[in-house]
Parts: structure tokens; C-alpha cells; sequence
């Protein structure tokens, strides 16, 4: 993981149980070590904000993949305002749903300010 430095995304230590990433300008590069981070099974984080980043489609997936590990146990995500990781929600909403649907322990996801329509908020329901 050359060139990461935990300390600036605050992803360690995995004992933490609320770990806030939000407006860290967090990309899709970000995003695979914060899955990483969060689908070891020494992470002990249940709540994840993720708020405000610059992630897209690609990051939000490698996360979703993560998500429906039996290690990981996210209850609370936020996404908020991260317009462009929902840019293709239409066509990609069915993996969206298939990820989250094996999420079994998110309780809560957040999605505000992600310019979701109409369609896409009916593929998410």
C-alpha cells in the first residue's frame, strides 16, 4: 500500500467503531483501502461516513463488494453527497441492490444530495 498514510484518512485503528471519512477527497484508490480497512476481520467499525468524497461508480462498487462479505458488518453507511459514485444509478442499480441485499447487517443507508431521480430511487426501494 505504498503512498497511503493512514493517519490522513483516519482508517486506523480498526477498534474504532465510528470512523469518519467524510469530506477527505477521498477517489477511487481511497476507496479500495478503505474497503480493505473495513472488510478485515479485525475491524471492529460499524458506522462509516463517507460523506463528501470524490469517489465515483467504480469506488462505490469495490466498496459494495466488500460490504457483502460475512466479515464485514457496516450498520450504518453514509454516502451523502457523492453525486458522481450514483452518476450511472440506473444502469447499475441492479448490482446496487444485489450488494446490499447480502449486506445483512447495514441498518442505515444515507444517500442525500447524490442527485438520485426519480428511477434510480425506485431501483433502490
Amino acid at each position: 500500500f505504498a503512498g497511503f498514510d493512514p493517519r490522513k484518512y483516519a482508517v486506523m485503528p480498526l477498534t474504532d467503531r465510528r470512523v469518519s471519512l467524510a469530506s477527505r477527497g477521498l477517489g477511487n484508490h481511497e476507496m479500495e483501502h478503505v474497503a480493505w480497512a473495513i472488510g478485515s476481520p479485525f475491524s471492529s467499525v460499524r458506522a462509516l461516513d463517507l460523506r463528501d468524497n470524490r469517489f465515483d461508480h467504480s469506488g462505490l462498487n469495490v466498496l459494495l463488494l466488500v460490504l457483502r462479505e460475512r466479515t464485514t458488518r457496516i450498520d450504518h453507511l453514509d454516502l451523502s453527497q457523492n453525486a458522481s459514485a450514483f452518476q450511472f444509478i440506473e444502469s447499475q442499480g441492479k448490482f446496487l441492490v444485489w450488494a446490499l441485499s447480502e449486506a445483512v447487517s447495514l441498518a442505515t443507508l444515507k444517500v442525500s444530495r447524490c442527485r438520485i431521480d426519480d428511477a434510480g430511487a425506485r431501483t433502490l426501494a
